[in-house]
């Protein structure tokens, strides 16, 4: 609880909603993966039936939501969301340092954001593996070419365009995701 209550706002938010989405409400982490036109808050909207005619109050209601329940958040929840082993970042997170507090995560997804400011992957720095997905139909953030990503041993940097072969073997160890169908990658 004490590392959730530690981290910032953007951060909260961030890992709260990438726990709401894949392990409570169970989305599909596969379809996740193979959408990059909407991004989590729309997918957030959609499973939770919020869709409407105005997407951007659709938005407006998931942030008061996420909000909400962030002032009550429960010990239980907060420890799942530290034990979680996928985490999507999107372009509001410029840090990385709170990742090296997550034991567990095997795998930072960066597809179809287009942008970052993140340029320091020391913080996954670890004994084991961990995946760095950057990935999109149109445009790539390019990490190799402006962060220390390529230094660091054991970060496995999987960067292109269209869905990479190789993500269900990525993805298949994962625990308490729902992947069902993550067999249909192509180069």
């Amino acid at each position: 609880m004490e590392l959730f209550l530690n981290l910032n706002n953007d951060w909260k938010q961030l890992v709260y909603k990438n726990w709401l989405l894949l392990k409570m409400l169970q989305y599909p982490l596969d379809v996740f993966l193979y959408d990059d036109s909407y991004g989590m808050d729309f997918l957030l909207c959609k499973a939770l039936e919020w869709e409407s005619n105005n997407p951007e109050e659709d938005l407006k209601k998931l942030e008061r939501f996420v909000n909400s329940r962030l002032q009550h958040i429960s010990e239980e929840i907060a420890d799942s969301i530290c034990q979680m082993e996928f985490i999507h970042i999107n372009s509001n997170i410029d840090n990385l340092s709170p990742l090296s507090l997550f034991n567990n995560i095997k795998i930072v997804d960066f597809h179809g954001e287009n942008k970052s400011n993140v340029n320091d992957f020391i913080p996954l720095a670890k004994d084991r593996y961990i995946y760095v997905l950057d990935y999109a139909d149109y445009e790539t953030i390019n990490f190799d070419l402006r962060s220390n990503i390529t230094s660091i041993p054991n970060i496995k940097y999987i960067k292109g365009y269209g869905i990479p072969l190789e993500l269900s073997t990525i993805v298949c160890d994962l625990k308490g995701y729902n992947i069902h169908n993550i067999n249909q990658g192509y180069e």
